[in-house]
Formats: C-alpha cells, structure tokens, sequence
C-alpha cells in the first residue's frame, strides 16, 4: 500500500524507517497526494516492503516472451533468434559457427585416414623388410649347404634336370603340415622321411636332412642326385 505523509526522497533520507528494504525494489511517488510505494524491480515479483520479498521471475517459463531460444538471468533474460547461441561469458548471443564444427569433423577425419595409411605403411615396410632379411638368410644357408653344388649336379643331368625340382621351405611345410609327426613315414640314412601332398596334390615322400657335418651333408646331396635319376611318380 501506499506510506503517507513522505515522499521517495524524504523517506530514502531517513534509512532507519525507509519501508523499501529489497535490494530488488523501487520507491515511487504516490499519485495521489503526498506518499510512496515499494515495487518489485521489472523481472522481479514479490513484496517489496522485505527484505527477500522480491524473487527473479523466469520469463522463459512464459512462451509469449521469446519466439527464439530463451536463456533466463537474474532479473530478466535472453533471447536468442534462430542459427544464434547464448554465450554464457558475454552473456549475450552469438552466431553459430556451422562450418567450423564440419571442418574440424573433415579434419578429424582426415587425421585419422593419414594416421592409418601411415600405419599401414609402417606395417607393410617392415614385413617386406623382415621378409627380405630371411630370404637372404635362407639364401645363404642354401649356399652354406651346398645348395649350389646341388643345383649343378642336376643341371648338368639332362634327365634329371627336366623332372627335379627344388621346393622352397613354405612349400614343404605345406606339403607336409609343418613336418607333422603323423606324417613320418620312415628313416632314411640322412634323416626323416615324411608323406607330401602337393600343390597339384600329388602324393610324395619327403626327406628331411637332420645332419650337420659338410661331408654328410655331400653325401645327402648325392642320394638326392642319385633319386633324380630314378623315374618315378613320386620322386620329384
């Protein structure tokens, strides 16, 4: 209700009885003789005349105040139109960057292509890498062995030259399932003889060489020339 008898000016200058206490609130002159009222501050509803009397009204709550998006602050709100945001620290409302949320998702994107792809490459550059360290080992066991000896003695056989053929190791682990012990089926006088399949499944008896000494190791290449020289289907 309306004080009489002061007006806003001469009540604010007499704090131990001004009766607008709300931090929130507002003195106004009465309009009709001498007097004032206490009124809640706009985005503020309540009573005045206490000290918490006056509370923040959320006007987001009512639609008929934003058509846009509605962000409520103390003692009013925000509205922001379409393709804006609110900012909470400018406290105001921002265009909304579309195209710097895609292109950090093609550059993510990318990033992780060029990421994979180099990767792979890694991978693919030290399997050719190990790959070529255990052909040249191997070819140097082949050379260590004898190996060279064995490919002379055969070509300089016309006949055996055009039915022998020298497999690689991958191709008798194949044939004999990594040398599986159920596919032993005798001792030789050098090492172990093992059934093989090849790849055009042909059925055939491979020996194995567990012997170490170089002269046995001739004398293993000599009972392998010596078989090149028996026809037989199951002697390649």
């Amino acid at each position: 209700g309306t004080l009489a008898g002061e007006t806003c000016e001469s009540a604010g200058a007499k704090p131990e009885s001004y009766a607008c206490v709300n931090d929130h609130s507002v003195c106004v002159d009465s309009p009709i003789g001498r007097g004032y009222i206490c009124k809640c501050n706009k985005g503020y509803q309540g009573n005045a005349y206490l000290r918490d009397g006056c509370k923040d009204v959320d006007e987001c709550l009512d639609p008929q105040y934003c058509e846009g998006t509605c962000h409520n602050i103390i003692g009013g709100f925000i509205c922001c139109p379409q393709k804006t945001k609110y900012d909470p620290q400018k406290m105001q409302c921002t265009p909304i960057k579309k195209n710097s949320l895609l292109t950090g998702v093609i550059l993510g994107v990318g990033a992780g292509f060029v990421m994979l792809f180099l990767g792979l490459s890694g991978i693919s550059l030290s399997y050719r890498w190990k790959r070529g360290i255990k052909q040249q080992q191997r070819r140097l066991y082949f050379q260590k062995n004898q190996g060279l000896l064995l490919e002379q003695l055969i070509l300089s056989n016309e006949n055996a030259s055009d039915r022998t053929m020298i497999f690689s190791l991958e191709e008798l682990e194949k044939a004999t399932n990594n040398f599986d012990e159920t596919r032993i089926v005798g001792h030789g006088g050098h090492g172990m003889v093992y059934k093989g399949i090849l790849s055009d499944q042909r059925v055939v008896a491979i020996k194995r060489s567990k012997l170490v000494e170089e002269f046995e190791i001739s004398q293993f290449i000599n009972e392998v020339v010596i078989l090149s020289r028996i026809n037989h289907r199951n002697i390649v």
